[in-house]
């Protein structure tokens, strides 16, 4: 199958702007499926397809149910990763997120600065409102809501957005952007998805009868995890 327009204006994910795409190459094939509700087995008919950007020429792949018109809007994006974050985030701090997206590939220090802003709505969401981003850190690994290892993530993430509002000798350089973004998604990862996630694979559990509801909530021992209980330096000394 070939799309009726093999030209389609989408938003590029390699160089972010609007540009017009190419579909270049088609692929369809079946692969199995299963059924949330019931664990049932089914065939899903899938169409892999890939488009340039005539922008920048990168290469992006993507994919849709067989039988579907591609439309690169509403396609899945396969690769690169997209920058969006996953639908469990909170809406302020995707929004912080996205717009630090839309400038990683143009300014690493404006990145980083978006990043750290993001961080700050992240602390509001989570409950830690007064104080500068610090305090705020701190007083979410306190509260056990952020474990030691990811609360130097943050503090490294904060450093960098320093550094980047200051634009001196210590700006960003376009080297730390992958890994600026990698730690802020490791983060939003613990303190959002992985938790509802868990939420939903249990439901499903339950519902199918794979395991009872006491067996669910069974409580587990203490963490023996010792970043959740020794004191962050990198929080306790940064100014």
């Amino acid at each position: 199958m070939k799309a009726d327009n093999p030209k389609q204006t989408a938003r590029c994910p390699h160089c972010g702007n609007t540009a017009a795409h190419e579909i270049k190459l088609y692929h369809s094939c079946s692969e199995v499926s299963y059924c949330h509700d019931d664990d049932s087995e089914y065939d899903l008919d899938i169409l892999y397809y890939a488009a340039t950007c005539g922008t920048c020429s990168g290469l992006s792949l993507y994919c849709t149910a067989f039988g579907e018109e591609p439309v690169l809007e509403d396609a899945c994006l396969l690769w690169p990763v997209k920058s969006m974050l996953d639908k469990r985030v909170p809406a302020a701090v995707a929004e912080c997120y996205l717009q630090a997206a839309r400038v990683k590939h143009a300014d690493p220090s404006a990145f980083a600065v978006m990043i750290r802003r993001a961080l700050e709505a992240l602390c509001s969401d989570l409950g830690a409102k007064k104080g500068n981003l610090h305090r705020r850190l701190a007083a979410l690994v306190a509260q056990q809501k952020l474990p030691s290892i990811l609360a130097d993530m943050t503090s490294v993430l904060q450093a960098m957005g320093n550094a980047g509002a200051h634009g001196d000798t210590r700006s960003v350089r376009w080297s730390n952007v992958d890994d600026i973004d990698r730690f802020f998604r490791a983060v939003v990862e613990y303190v959002y998805v992985a938790p509802a996630r868990l939420a939903e694979f249990k439901e499903r559990l339950g519902r199918l009868g794979t395991c009872s509801a006491r067996q669910l909530d069974a409580p587990h021992p203490p963490s023996q995890n010792p970043t959740m209980s020794k004191p962050n330096p990198a929080l306790t000394e940064m100014k």
